[in-house]
């Protein structure tokens, strides 16, 4: 009888270390997933915390717009369509967007100085030259923008 109880003992402690095992596997994969580089809107980059010095800073001689935007921006779709027109007038230029609401931005919007929202900054070899920021933001504005060095 102690045999059979030993045995159901050492099964049951089986499944949950596979139990177990299964469920950090997937929090591994999950976790694995949201690094990845994702398009925030058509042609645009969704930059986070893991992804943004990839995409943004590393680059060499590449011009890079950075849309800094809220769930809830009225102005958000506006302004994404915008940059998406001046990359095709003026390409090639990378198309990146960081989140302002999400968690996984951290304090990327505060390291460049981005008060307000939205905003569109020019990064170029790994340093923001210039930002706009605030509603106002003009098409003329961002194509100033990518006239300076």
């Amino acid at each position: 009888m102690e045999n059979k109880s030993y045995l159901k003992g050492i099964i049951i402690i089986g499944i949950l270390f596979f139990i177990i095992v299964v469920i950090i596997k997937n929090i591994q994969v999950n976790t694995n997933e949201e690094k990845k580089t994702t398009e925030a809107y058509e042609g645009i980059i969704n930059c986070t915390i893991y992804n943004f010095e990839e995409v943004v800073l590393k680059p060499k001689d590449e011009q890079i717009l950075v849309l800094f935007s809220r769930d809830t921006d009225p102005y958000r779709d506006e302004m994404r369509e915008m940059i998406k027109k001046i990359a095709k007038e003026k390409g090639p230029i990378k198309l990146a967007e960081v989140n302002t609401d999400a968690i996984e931005t951290g304090d990327i919007t505060s390291t460049y100085g981005i008060m307000l929202v939205p905003a569109v900054a020019y990064f170029k070899n790994g340093e923001c030259v210039f930002a706009y920021e605030g509603s106002g933001v003009t098409e003329l504005d961002v194509k100033k923008m990518l006239e300076m060095k």
